[in-house]
């Protein structure tokens, strides 16, 4: 046995100290942080914020440095943007990587500080859950500076941990480790002003601690703390004497209920959720529970220590980080009128977030040495509740069109003397990002937001804001981007459509873009100025040579819309054919390109195609060929990928078959029913039953117009709610408006479900269900033929129901 023990050992010696130490078990929370808030860094469009960070360090980094000293945040982070843009561009990965690398960093240094404080298991333990938890997550992905507070704060921190350590010992040197506090505490105050209150927390406990010690050592100590707090001040002075003249006094903040805000703080720290918190608390109070016993167990006498540090003073340090600065902005958020009162957000908490994971860390480590099973379901409930969280924090992280295509479109068209007057419910930084991104080229005329010196567009300031713009700028450009914030009344459309008619006009969703002429004539577009995306030249016979496109975004989900621009030059003799198709080579939709001139200038074809709740998800590519498919190939453009929508499904029988066609393109196939709550098959009703009805459609062709399924309850009696004989409908295209006929695929079976409320006044009696289609635009029902091919009206009846008394 002591044979075998000492070759164990000897074993043992012959590893690596490397290998055998903790330190390196820092490297996959660090691997993983990376990892977390690289994955789709990119894929989210620039928010409000973010936009106004890029256009403050476009103004240069003179001209920025002064703006920021008369707005609400010091310059530190701004300077690091600035550099970043510069070296890598402004894409929205680039931008936000300054905020990536902030976050990555903090891992090690919460494990540093975790291993000072209390033990190496802890600090490694503290590093895996800043790792992973949402809330810093969630803003290593914004392209702003709290992250970044967050971190200089946490080292500041760090650096008094080092500083009180040396001073326990004795150390005669252990000023010197005042050195890098007073640099961290300086960059803190830069990144964040809020960060002052972490400053406030480490007097605090400095004070506290000199209490603690012999009068003979008190008084040097403090005096020592003292000199480094005023070198802090000299390090910030400067900016203070820069900012302090500029800024201005100004409040968003709304009264906030101080219950309401504990719950908020709890769910963001916990959780990271910021939103609907009153849903959560159940979540949260098992996280309280956990921190709450780990202090408990500490105060018994517990220990999971190696540090150099009493458990009382590790406590001490955290609780006071965890309430003090909380409570502080929340009385900075209260309304008041000396500079900047904010409103209560998310954002502001996050410098704070950190000695949270740490005294988490810690009461898990208690708990396990007290009982492994406690410590165990502590670590498993945590780890869940990340691993819950984490994922809803990625769902909507995608890039949208939002003012892309616009952009694009202004960019095609424009000329020397346009001017673009933006109507844009002060969404300026947004607009400014898309309009200027240096990834665009293209010709950009000069901007102007409207209305100048108001909130609103008025009937009374309406022509005053847009007439000394007209006189100047013979082509004006009218982007109503959101206008309904600032032009309710649609005053500046109606305003120019008084003066002539729109020569272009188009729709963005909620946005549109218009341009006036004076003459109202269609513009061209200069081939030697065009700067499409994806540049091509490709001749399509019959309908000219394709120069390119524009398709700035490839993920849609539904309430998106795709729009494709084509650009094409030559004469054009016929139409072209564009089709967007699934992986199966199925078309989802289909447009015909007609060219509108037949000489050698330049035009824009655009390709909008909605997704709606039902467009089957995956992958589709454009498709672009002559009308006549004879004469030339099927051209291949973009690949788009369809997100967030159901899969198709497949039917594999139907009940009731009928073979009906309904209009010349659909057929009905049959019908399923059913009464909700009830397992029967007969036709038998009472008031106050759910009939649910799958009805089952099959196209047999291309459906060129949107159609509506109805499905009526009529009875002999007159209803005169409906003020004749229909006691139960339901009207609505199929699938709920999901899956408009023009998007239906060729011969493929779909399943629509349609339910019939039973009202409780509907007389006992027997009844009949018709149904059918109309056209949405014309409200014109379709012909209806029977299984025969014998014409049969224009609904198909199903006889044979019963309303029976209760």
């Amino acid at each position: 046995m002591s044979s075998r023990l000492s070759c164990a050992q000897g074993a043992l010696a012959r590893v690596p100290c490397a290998l055998r130490d903790v330190r390196w078990l820092v490297l996959p929370p660090t691997l993983a942080a990376f990892a977390l808030r690289a994955y789709l860094l990119g894929a989210q469009n620039i928010w409000w914020d973010e936009g106004l960070a890029i256009w403050a360090v476009r103004k240069g980094l003179i001209p920025m440095t002064l703006w920021t000293a008369g707005d609400v945040h010091p310059p530190l982070y701004f300077w690091g943007l600035y550099a970043i843009t510069r070296v890598a561009g402004e894409t929205e990965f680039a931008a936000r990587f300054p905020s990536l690398i902030y976050g990555v960093l903090m891992i090690p240094l919460a494990y540093q500080l975790g291993r000072r404080l209390v033990s190496a298991r802890v600090g490694v333990l503290a590093a895996a859950l800043l790792a992973v938890a949402r809330f810093p997550v969630w803003w290593s992905q914004e392209m702003r500076m709290y992250i970044g507070a967050a971190f200089w704060g946490a080292a500041s921190l760090y650096a008094l941990v080092r500083w009180w350590t040396q001073e326990q010992r004795g150390d005669s040197a252990a000023w010197k480790a005042l050195l890098p506090y007073v640099l961290t505490s300086a960059a803190a105050l830069y990144s964040l002003y809020l960060c002052a209150f972490v400053l406030l927390v480490e007097n605090a406990f400095a004070l506290l601690m000199g209490l603690r010690l012999p009068r003979a050592r008190r008084w040097p100590l403090w005096g020592r703390w003292a000199v480094s707090q005023v070198a802090v001040a000299l390090l910030f002075l400067p900016w203070l004497a820069l900012a302090l003249p500029r800024m201005q006094s100004w409040s968003t903040a709304t009264p906030f209920h101080f219950a309401s805000f504990l719950r908020l703080y709890a769910t963001l720290l916990t959780l990271g959720i910021s939103t609907y918190i009153e849903r959560y608390t159940w979540a949260v109070l098992p996280f309280l529970g956990i921190a709450v016993g780990g202090l408990w167990l500490a105060w018994r006498g517990h220990r999971e220590h190696e540090g150099n540090w009493p458990p009382g003073q590790v406590a001490l340090l955290l609780l006071l980080c965890l309430t003090v600065p909380p409570l502080a902005v929340y009385l900075l958020t209260m309304p008041r009128s000396l500079f900047y009162a904010p409103s209560v957000e998310a954002r502001y908490l996050l410098p704070f977030a950190l000695p949270f994971y740490l005294l988490l860390a810690w009461s898990i480590a208690l708990l396990w040495n007290k009982a492994h099973w406690l410590g165990a379901i502590a670590l498993i409930f945590v780890g869940s509740a990340f691993a819950w969280t984490l994922p809803q924090h990625y769902a909507g992280r995608y890039i949208r069109d939002e003012l892309q295509s616009m952009v694009r479109m202004i960019s095609a068209y424009a000329q020397e003397g346009d001017a673009v007057i933006v109507v844009s419910g002060s969404r300026y930084p947004i607009w400014d990002y898309y309009y200027r991104d240096p990834l665009r080229p293209g010709q950009r005329p000069p901007v102007y937001f409207v209305p100048q010196g108001a909130d609103t567009l008025t009937p009374d300031n309406v022509t005053a804001q847009l007439t000394p713009l007209v006189e100047v700028h013979p082509r004006t450009w009218l982007a109503l981007v959101a206008e309904g914030l600032q032009d309710p009344q649609g005053l500046a459309k109606a305003w120019f459509d008084s003066r002539s008619p729109a020569a272009l006009q188009h729709t963005f969703g909620h946005h549109s873009l218009l341009l006036y002429t004076g003459t109202g004539e269609t513009p061209t577009i200069a081939a030697d100025t065009l700067f499409p995306q994806e540049p091509l030249r490709q001749s399509v016979a019959g309908w000219g040579t394709l120069l390119g496109y524009d398709l700035p975004t490839r993920e849609f989900r539904p309430g998106d819309t795709i729009h494709l621009a084509l650009y094409r030059q030559g004469p054009g003799e016929s139409a072209a054919i564009c089709e967007l198709r699934d992986a199966a080579g199925r078309v989802l939709e289909r447009h015909r390109l007609k060219p509108s001139f037949a000489t050698a200038d330049v035009e824009r074809h655009t390709v909008d195609i909605a997704i709606y709740d039902g467009t089957p998800r995956g992958r589709y590519s454009f498709f672009l060929g002559s009308e006549d498919h004879a004469t030339g190939e099927w051209l291949r453009l973009a690949t788009v990928e369809i997100t967030r929508t159901p899969s198709l499904p497949t039917v594999r029988s139907v009940g009731q078959p009928l073979g009906i066609m309904v209009g010349d393109r659909i057929r009905l196939e049959g019908y399923d029913w059913r009464v909700v709550g009830r397992r029967t098959d007969a036709t038998d009703v009472r008031p106050g039953d759910r009939i649910q009805f799958t009805l089952y459609w099959r196209a047999l062709d291309r459906v060129e117009a949107r159609c509506t399924v109805f499905t009526h309850f009529l009875g002999d009696a007159y209803n005169p709610v409906t003020a004749g004989p229909v006691w139960a409908q339901h009207d609505s295209e199929p699938l709920e408006g999901g899956w408009p006929t023009t998007q239906w695929f060729v011969d493929y079976l779909i399943a629509d479900c349609h339910e019939l409320d039973i009202s409780a006044e509907t007389p006992p009696g027997a009844y009949q269900i018709e149904i059918g289609m109309y056209d949405t635009l014309t409200q014109v029902r379709l012909p209806v033929t029977d299984a025969q091919g014998q014409p049969s009206g224009n609904r198909v009846l199903l006889s044979g129901w019963r309303v029976i008394a209760p």
